[in-house]
């Protein structure tokens, strides 16, 4: 049996390594949750942990009651097989309480380790992410997007957990004695990535976490440190509004007022036009000066992609030209595909719906108003 000093110095290996996993995948975040559960055991002591929880009112074994949750509904599962591996993913959620419950809590110095981890993993995930986005490393994901580049899960989940390091470092920066440069530098740095993967919903949480804290850094700006913090926080408040002003407003522009009263195309299709849609795509009506029959015609002959099929990304192909073409001001016929070059046939094909190139924010908010 080995010495308590040895078991804890695991016990801190392990969760300190479960923190940077965190960022990093199942794979690591698996290792490390069995090598806590194993020194777990092997410490034996289970009446001493029996009264750390006591002493916490039974707390750890509350929470491990979520994952009981879980357990309860599984014979009502449709699927049997996909409740028990809801329950292989989220059997954490019995373990860790219990391990961390029933251990005498961090010393500052042991808190610092982790959290210092936390954010080395984190640091590992983005430069990995942000290399993978530059088509320096390679990806098994094939949507098309950045988003292909969050290798270690979900995009959204990603982003999120980029929000809460943020909130975290910010709280960590005005309450701790961190290195200001570094802790700013790493800020920027998130705050990069995270407007890279260009995942609305994590940056509408965190834009409504910052403004929650405008409130407490308004009673704690003694400090220049937070007195400069507050100034970039507003700063990037009224940035953020303004840009958000400014897309919004530029993608419900219209060039041109009048509708189109063009009747049939230059071969002499009818061209298909719904007055009453006033969707645009850079300020051109959408819906109007179609004529289908020839423009498929015309786009079979220059891309091996079925103008009835799907781009690279997915989408209705046919969806695509149109919104490409009207980018342009064109019609949607063969001679607005005419005048289209090889270029922006590939960028068509490749799911690029504008001949404007705009940053992947833009895209996501034009995108989310489209729908």
């Amino acid at each position: 049996m080995l010495h308590k000093t040895t078991h804890r110095k695991f016990y801190l290996f392990f969760l300190s390594s479960l923190a940077a996993s965190i960022c990093l995948g199942k794979f690591p975040m698996s290792v490390s949750l069995i090598g806590l559960t194993a020194n777990f055991f092997l410490e034996r002591d289970l009446l001493q942990k029996w009264s750390t929880i006591k002493k916490k009112k039974y707390l750890p074994i509350v929470l491990s009651g979520l994952f009981l949750v879980e357990l309860i509904w599984l014979p009502f599962s449709e699927d049997i097989f996909i409740g028990l591996n809801v329950l292989r993913i989220k059997l954490p959620l019995l373990l860790l309480p219990i391990i961390i419950g029933s251990t005498p809590s961090l010393s500052k110095k042991e808190l610092k380790i982790v959290v210092i981890t936390y954010f080395a993993g984190l640091l590992v995930s983005t430069i990995w992410v942000y290399l993978v986005s530059v088509d320096l490393l390679t990806t098994t994901k094939n949507s098309g997007t950045v988003r292909d580049a969050s290798v270690f899960m979900s995009h959204i989940r990603y982003s999120i957990l980029l929000s809460f390091s943020i909130m975290f470092l910010i709280y960590l920066s005005i309450k701790a004695n961190l290195n200001k440069v570094l802790s700013s530098v790493l800020l920027i740095w998130l705050g990069f990535i995270l407007f890279k993967l260009a995942t609305l919903t994590a940056i509408c949480g965190l834009f409504v976490a910052i403004l929650s804290c405008l409130p407490f850094l308004l009673k704690n700006n003694k400090n220049i440190y937070n007195k400069q913090l507050l100034t970039v926080i507003v700063i990037f408040i009224i940035s953020a509004i303004a840009y958000l002003t400014h897309t919004v407003k530029d993608f419900y522009l219209v060039k041109n007022e009048k509708r189109s009263s063009k009747k049939e195309s230059v071969k002499g299709e009818k061209y298909l036009n719904d007055l009453n849609d006033h969707t645009t795509e850079n300020g051109y009506y959408l819906w109007e000066n179609i004529a289908p029959i020839e423009l498929e015609k015309a786009w079979n002959n220059r891309s091996n992609l079925l103008f009835r099929g799907l781009d690279h990304k997915g989408q209705m192909l046919k969806a695509t030209i149109y919104r490409f073409l009207t980018s342009k001001g064109l019609d949607k016929d063969s001679a607005g595909l005419s005048q289209l070059s090889n270029k922006e046939i590939a960028l068509i094909e490749s799911g690029e719906t504008s001949f404007i190139h705009y940053n992947n924010l833009e895209k996501r908010i034009r995108s989310f108003l489209y729908e």
